[in-house]
């Protein structure tokens, strides 16, 4: 039998930024409750979401619960809006190796996407953040 009730919960009032440029910051939430929160924060803004992820695990995490909730929240069982994963490099600048061919074409399929992914989310260790791109 078909619950009334929404699979999930929506999220309060002041978890999204109410202006341009405004930010918000959750903290001390349980372990699938960001998840959540970030799916429904994608599903209600129009352009492209950060989210910003500690480490490369965290990072694949949190790609996973968008997928789940994403699909939750379309009600149809599939993913509606993109969700982009900008991997680090997981080498020293001074190793004498080169990154994983699958780290450079993910990171270049990415940045192939980005400009025309609206909406949608990009999820990015905080550590991939401090390396310089080009223009």
């Amino acid at each position: 039998m078909p619950s009334s009730q929404p699979a999930l919960p929506p999220l309060p009032a002041n978890a999204l930024p109410s202006a341009p440029g405004e930010r918000r910051t959750w903290v001390g939430l349980a372990a699938g409750a960001a998840g959540c929160y970030a799916a429904g924060a994608v599903a209600a803004h129009a352009g492209l979401t950060l989210i910003i992820a500690v480490d490369a695990a965290a990072a694949r995490r949190r790609l996973e619960q968008l997928d789940f909730y994403g699909k939750e929240m379309s009600g149809e069982g599939k993913r509606t809006i993109p969700i982009l994963h900008l991997p680090a490099w997981e080498t020293l600048p001074y190793d004498a190796f080169s990154p994983h061919q699958d780290i450079i074409s993910e990171r270049l399929a990415t940045l192939q996407r980005l400009p025309s992914t609206q909406p949608g989310a990009l999820v990015v260790p905080a550590a991939t953040l401090m390396q310089r791109l080009p223009p």
